[in-house]
């Protein structure tokens, strides 16, 4: 560029000004939020799933039947008030722990923070909702074998029962067994009784428990394999009740039923 040409840009750089130059900024619009609207949806929400607080007030849900087969449902398993300080002034704030779940293999936890209580429990509802999990259960009743799990300073050991023993377990773990529709067990806990502690080492555990199917794809075999032979089933004689995905047993069962008791 020449010099009179540079001389040129200068001065109009100098007319224009160094703002003329810079990004435009856009202004930013606040979005309207309309307070109605908030309430409705709120309540909407609330109302879209059944809600148990207290431990008696969930037993008599579940024995007189309030709850729709498949429908999901909330327990409270833990409320608390927070209040901070900040200098001369104190700010209460509520937190609440939730499962949600349909008694049928699902469930979740979900923990809610904020102002109000019932803002916080909608919160927890929501977080539970989205942490959704599924299990499978034993006969669709129960666990498959017995495990211990640990969150931080908290010990629970679960073990099973004989059918129809019922569920001899605390509050809080029946609310979760619950959840995910299982009974005929009992629970243990050891160490922090805290209940969030709590809450969180029996979801472990039930995540963590392998069925007899998971088992035998993860060793490459068939479950009939895997399983004691206590509890195998010894087929009848017959070719038409020998499972056709077990070929090269035929031969095994053409006497008729062996003894695995031995």
């Amino acid at each position: 560029v020449g010099s009179a040409r540079r001389a040129e840009l200068l001065g109009l750089l100098e007319d224009m000004g160094a703002r003329s130059f810079a990004p435009v900024q856009e202004a930013m619009v606040e979005p309207k939020f309309d307070d109605v609207d908030e309430a409705e949806t709120r309540d909407r929400y609330m109302k879209s799933i059944s809600q148990f607080p207290t431990y008696m007030r969930a037993l008599d849900a579940r024995t007189n039947g309030q709850i729709p087969a498949g429908a999901y449902f909330t327990y409270v398993l833990h409320t608390r008030r927070v209040n901070k300080v900040n200098g001369t002034n104190k700010r209460l704030s509520y937190s609440v722990l939730v499962v949600v779940g349909n008694g049928k293999g699902s469930a979740g936890l979900g923990m809610g923070k904020d102002l109000t209580p019932n803002a916080a429990l909608m919160k927890a509802t929501h977080a539970a909702r989205k942490s959704l999990i599924h299990i499978d259960r034993f006969e669709e009743r129960t666990i498959f074998h017995d495990f211990e799990s640990k969150y931080r300073g908290t010990k629970a050991v679960v073990v099973m029962r004989r059918p129809f023993s019922g569920t001899c377990v605390n509050w809080l773990a029946w609310k979760i067994f619950s959840a995910f529709g299982i009974s005929d067990v009992s629970c243990s806990v050891y160490g922090a009784m805290n209940n969030i502690n709590q809450a969180h080492a029996i979801v472990n555990g039930l995540i963590r428990m392998v069925t007899p199917q998971q088992l035998a794809t993860d060793r490459g075999k068939r479950v009939l394999d895997i399983v004691s032979r206590g509890n195998r089933i010894d087929f009848p004689s017959s070719d038409n009740a020998i499972p056709p995905w077990a070929p090269q047993r035929r031969a095994e069962f053409a006497d008729g039923p062996r003894d695995f008791s031995r």
